[in-house]
């Protein structure tokens, strides 16, 4: 998948383990320039169109494959990846495969798709708890300011209620809750 506009990252990688481990992770997008078209590409190890393709015309001669076939992910008039096969027996594309290899695209790249908006969802949650929390810094701070006893008072009743959610097991998870509370409690 792409990254960033410019970075292609491998996400997973199925055959032989020993080359798995030689195939590097991330690749220049520039690498790539026919798949910007958002067409199928199918290749022999002595097609000449390899010499535009050096990334995938070296792994095709370095790991002993006889050819290479890649179909665009893309969605929204996007390309977001590349679904990749290289295959070590002779392979004559018929309307079957083309069509499996199509189908198989569209299911990868709808798993992408999936995964982005999912890795969106959970950044918006951070930065929504972090937008919280420095807003109620800020009322704290402004309480602070206001009355100067307080201030003490205000951190002395948040240190002793998580202590005391502490000893009466509430889960890490739920004290962040039980702080934001106490903070609140004068405000």
């Amino acid at each position: 998948t792409f990254d960033t506009p410019e970075v292609l990252r491998g996400v997973a990688i199925s055959g032989d383990k020993n080359l798995e481990e030689q195939i590097p992770v991330e690749i220049p997008r520039a690498l790539f320039p026919v798949f910007d078209l958002g067409q199928r590409v199918v290749l022999r190890g002595d097609d000449t169109d390899l010499n535009r393709m050096v990334i995938i015309k070296n792994r095709i001669r370095r790991y002993g494959f006889s050819g290479y076939a890649g179909e665009p992910l893309s969605s929204s008039g996007k390309v977001k990846g590349i679904l990749e096969v290289y295959y070590k027996q002779p392979l004559e594309p018929t309307p079957d495969w083309a069509d499996l290899f199509s189908r198989l695209s569209a299911q990868v790249t709808v798993a992408v798709d999936k995964s982005q908006l999912f890795n969106n969802l959970q950044n918006a949650y951070v930065e929504l708890n972090q937008a919280y929390d420095q807003t109620l810094a800020g009322w704290v701070a402004a309480l602070e300011l206001r009355e100067k006893e307080t201030a003490m008072h205000s951190r002395e009743v948040v240190d002793m209620t998580i202590r005391l959610a502490h000893k009466m097991g509430i889960k890490a998870g739920d004290l962040m809750h039980v702080w934001r509370g106490a903070y609140l409690h004068d405000i």
